[in-house]
């Protein structure tokens, strides 16, 4: 499996295509060496010189069933069993013991042919100890083995070919079985080589793999799980850390004015700029939408402000996005950690790398409502929490008040331009705050149990809008966003059945969009409430595809009917074909992973849907790269339910049931 993923990923371009500087002057199919690591080579080494003693031993019982003496037995198993000692030795270096222990196995197989007089069967075992011996994948132990088979059989087995051959031909032609044997050990190493060369490349592609999943598609930075991931590892080593949490002020109005192309396009932006300021043993990182994070390391709290007031006053320099010149100021939370004693085992970096992101998450939000740009974090701030307590209130009088409402984005289908299906979207009508949308309330909900209420209140009232569609002869199904936290609870189920029934819909006009996080859940609770569902005939949509961690193998997990790929792939596409490797930029890569991606999820039976569609050059290549369906702001933004039969009107090509409407 790992060798058929890195031929996937060279297919793909995500492989490089240049060697690394050690193996310039090799060939691609000679192994580097030497690039196990430590834990895996002393598994390895653990079973090898198993192997090895085993062997031994079996050396004796062998000996005398061959009628050789018990001193002569004795002393062949004796050799083998003091290699193995030597080789246990763990003051010696890795490729020492691993020599000894290579060497060791050719030995047993020259005293294995040497006590069956030579048997052309027990040269056999030389050839199955070759892939044992490149285990190691250091050519050091490797050419050792090969080099005493050589002696074994070319030295040995000509000078005197009684030891090592028992037939009549050997005996009178010795070079000439000398070369067999050559022949047909080479073919063995060759083999062993080969099998060496796909492991080391696999576990190049499993790094790349581990890279991407810790990365952020858009600016490259490490993303939550990265920046975990470096933080545990500086709180191991008994560092002192700071964690420095940015938020962009005013970040949404940027998105709404230039929309997610212009906002993407910012957020690079403050990437690089960010960077800048930083030096090289800090790190940056995002953790989605405009929040940043970075990792002091060795820094405390008088050195973390200090960088805080320089990364702040970097984003002062405007930013030109569209020919237009904008500002952007930040908000910076500051949390810090000091060890009190050592913690060999890192038992605890977990919890404190999370308390300091919550930490730094707590000073940003006083920085932001006091407006002073930086604020350290200091336990009475926990004050924010009784904050975000009340707008929890507000939230559940929210949903038991009717200020949630539902907008609705149709998508339509690129084959024949015809809408296929409406997504609702939940919004918050606030009666101080106005309209509010999902991202600022979505998230509180998901903390708490309110998130059950609410996605019941979006699928109340997104299928009531699908039944007076249906009444109005618009025969057009609905996708409802349902959050993780929901597919713990079965009284999902018993809700979706309840509404289906109460608006007398066919489960297979609901579709239940999920995220990619629910394929990384070890429990299969929420998997198998969503098969349950597909058995009722309701859909089930994998929503931002491309976005987190999901790949082919979690996809297996669940069968589901539809593939969303997420706007950040959708935003970069431009209407051409793709450079060469070494000449590709963002869109190419772009356009190759939508590519991929549509390929991949028809080869699964999957229907699939580009989301974010702003431009007419994306809908070009969409369209000629195979999609099923299209969804963004080109083709209609998020609508209420009572604009959505106009706009079906007035959409071309119409259906027979939206001419007659439109005639009635």
């Amino acid at each position: 499996m790992d060798c058929i993923l890195w031929v996937m990923k060279r297919k793909l371009g995500v492989v490089t295509s240049q060697p690394t500087t050690a193996r310039r002057r090799l060939p691609t199919w000679v192994p580097q060496g030497s690039t196990l690591p430590d834990e895996v080579w002393a598994t390895r080494h653990h079973w090898v010189m198993a192997l090895l003693v085993v062997q031994a031993v079996g050396l004796l019982p062998y000996g005398l069933v061959r009628n050789y003496s018990l001193t002569d037995s004795l002393l062949q198993a004796a050799l083998p069993l003091a290699m193995a000692a030597w080789a246990s030795v763990s003051w010696l270096s890795n490729v020492t013991r691993a020599s000894v222990a290579a060497v060791g196995l050719m030995v047993e197989s020259g005293i294995i042919v040497h006590l069956s007089g030579g048997v052309i069967e027990a040269h056999f075992h030389f050839f199955v100890m070759v892939p044992i011996v490149a285990l190691y994948e250091s050519w050091i132990p490797f050419g050792l083995a090969v080099g005493y088979v050589l002696f074994q059989h070319g030295i040995v087995g000509t000078l005197d070919s009684s030891s090592v051959y028992n037939h009549d031909s050997a005996q009178s032609s010795p070079w000439t079985w000398a070369g067999i044997h050559a022949g047909l050990f080479a073919f063995a190493c060759l083999g062993a080589l080969a099998h060496w060369t796909l492991h080391e490349h696999a576990r190049q592609v499993r790094e790349q793999l581990k890279q991407a999943i810790e990365q952020d598609a858009l600016t490259s930075l490490p993303n939550r799980t990265g920046l975990k991931r470096l933080g545990q590892e500086a709180i191991g080593r008994g560092d002192p850390i700071s964690v420095l949490l940015i938020d962009l002020d005013g970040f949404k109005d940027v998105n709404d004015t230039l929309g997610h192309a212009g906002g993407d396009l910012l957020l690079a932006q403050v990437a690089t700029r960010l960077r800048t300021v930083l030096d090289v043993r800090d790190v940056l990182g995002r953790l989605g939408g405009d929040e940043y994070v970075v990792l002091l390391p060795r820094c405390g709290p008088e050195g973390a402000r200090a960088i805080a007031d320089r990364l702040r006053d970097s984003l002062t320099e405007n930013f030109a996005i569209h020919d237009l010149r904008m500002d952007i100021n930040g908000s910076v939370g500051i949390s810090s950690w000091s060890p009190s004693s050592p913690d060999p085992e890192n038992a605890a970096a977990v919890e404190i790398m999370t308390e300091l992101l919550r930490q730094a998450d707590v000073a940003m939000y006083v920085a932001k409502q006091a407006r002073s740009g930086t604020a350290r974090y200091e336990p009475v701030q926990d004050h924010e929490a009784r904050r975000r307590l009340t707008f929890i209130s507000e939230l559940r009088r929210a949903i038991d008040s009717e200020e949630l409402v539902v907008y609705f984005q149709p998508k339509i289908s690129l084959v024949s331009g015809s809408p296929s299906g409406l997504e609702a979207l939940v919004r918050w009508q606030h009666p101080e705050r106005g309209l509010i949308g999902p991202g600022d309330f979505i998230p509180t909900a998901e903390r708490t149990s309110l998130i059950d209420s609410l996605t019941e209140v979006v699928l109340d009232k997104a299928l009531a809008a699908v039944r007076q569609w249906h009444d109005a002869d618009v025969l057009l199904g609905v996708s409802v966003n349902v959050s993780p936290h929901s597919l713990t609870n079965r009284q999902l189920v018993h809700t979706v059945d309840r509404l289906l029934h109460r608006y007398d819909l066919e489960p297979r006009w609901l579709c239940l969009e999920i995220t990619e996080e629910v394929l990384l859940v070890d429990d299969d609770g929420a998997l198998f409430l969503l098969r349950e569902m597909q058995q009722r005939g309701v859909l089930i949509a994998i929503d931002d595809y491309g976005s987190g961690y999901a790949s082919m193998s979690y996809l297996q997990r669940l069968a589901a009917d539809e593939l969303k790929i997420d706007r950040s792939i959708v935003g970069g596409l431009a209407a051409q074909e793709p450079s060469p490797v070494q000449q590709r930029s963002a869109a190419d890569y772009g356009l190759v992973i939508v590519r991929s991606t549509i390929e991949m999820g028809h080869s699964l039976g999957l229907r699939v849907v580009a989301e974010g569609v702003e431009n007419a050059e994306a809908m070009a290549t969409l369209t000629a790269a195979g999609c099923d369906e299209a969804q963004g702001y080109l083709i209609a933004r998020p609508m209420p339910a009572d604009d959505v039969l106009p706009w079906l009107r007035t959409r071309a090509p119409i259906r027979p049931a939206l001419q007659r409407l439109g005639a009635s």
